[in-house]
């Protein structure tokens, strides 16, 4: 029987049940296999499987490290080189420029500049408009041109301007005033001495077709008829009473049938844009009834007419209504007008 307690035998506590070989606690349960046996040369045999050597991968990736350091550093020793050639080459090209230069300058003799001469500037001439004597420029929008106006002109601006300064009209624009308008073609007839009015003793009358005809003829326009300050509209006609309020009214000139005391003389005319004359004119009384003459006057001839006084003066807008002709046949209408005493 074995003694576990005696040294001199070898304890073997599963004799009486099976040996160490054939026990096997997990031979329901296999496990792993994992026996360490100590190796008094190599330590514990564990049986575990080798471990995968990974030697290889590893040299190959610090061999990538170092082909892209030493690339890298070829690339930035060729700039640098070409930097340097490239300053070298320009010292070189600036050093014999240099040279060359100063070999040229000494031995060659100094140049003689020829000396410049300045010209004066061109003097640019205008030319000039000269003038006639008795004589009106067209102006282009206040530009002088090279345009007068006929003396066929000349009398038919007079005359349209006269017809409005005779019955001393007052300022007008565009803003119709009916009975302004109305009163200018009762007495444009009337001083006019035209048939169309009939005149018996002080009493007055006109129709009103013809008051309508001058309306359009030197407005341009059509308006209704109606009683003013001066005449009454009778349904077919116009009727005043001449009673010393004409004279009021045409402080300029003595009042009467046929008789004219005033006179208009342009001093200057501008075509506009548009087609329409821009005019500056002066207003002349007489003591004496005026002729057909007068309208034909210049500025400086209307200046030495005998008992002519300037009244007044104005400016006034007008429109040739002949396909922008300015003639006798006094096709022309205000645009406006406006005047001082």
């Amino acid at each position: 029987m074995n003694n576990p307690y005696d040294p001199n035998q070898q304890y073997n506590g599963y004799q009486n049940q099976q040996t160490q070989q054939d026990f096997n606690p997990y031979q329901n349960n296999p496990a792993p296999q994992y026996n360490p046996q100590f190796n008094p040369q190599g330590g514990f045999n564990n049986n575990m499987p080798p471990k995968k050597d990974n030697s290889a991968k590893t040299l190959w990736i610090v061999f990538g490290i170092v082909a892209f350091i030493l690339i890298l550093i070829a690339v930035l020793v060729v700039v640098l080189v070409n930097r340097g050639k490239s300053s070298n080459v320009n010292s070189n090209v600036t050093s014999n420029y240099e040279y060359t230069v100063s070999e040229t300058e000494e031995n060659a003799e100094t140049p003689t500049v020829p000396e410049i001469t300045t010209a004066a500037p061109a003097t640019v001439t205008m030319p000039q408009v000269t003038q006639p004597s008795n004589s009106i420029n067209v102006l282009n929008d206040g530009v002088p041109s090279n345009r007068y106006l006929t003396a066929t002109e000349l009398k038919s601006v007079n005359i349209f301007l006269s017809n409005f300064a005779e019955v001393e009209f007052p300022n007008y624009s565009y803003n119709y005033n009916y009975n302004d308008m109305i009163n200018f073609a009762i007495l444009h007839n009337y001083i006019n001495g035209n048939s169309s009015c009939k005149v018996n003793g002080s009493q007055v009358s006109i129709s009103g077709d013809t008051v309508k005809k001058n309306i359009s003829r030197f407005f341009g326009t059509s308006i209704p008829l109606s009683s003013t300050d001066i005449a009454s509209y009778m349904g077919d006609g116009y009727f005043y009473t001449d009673t010393g309020l004409l004279q009021n009214k045409i402080r300029h000139s003595s009042s009467g049938y046929g008789k004219i005391y005033t006179f208009v003389v342009i001093d200057s005319i501008s075509l506009y844009f548009d087609g329409a004359y821009g005019v500056q004119f002066k207003i002349y009384k007489t003591n004496t009834p005026i002729s057909d003459a007068f309208y034909g006057y210049y500025p400086s001839q209307a200046q030495n007419v005998s008992g002519a006084t300037v009244i007044g003066s104005g400016s006034a807008t007008i429109r040739s209504t002949n396909n922008g002709r300015i003639d006798d046949s006094m096709k022309m209408n205000i645009v406006d007008y406006s005047v001082s005493y």
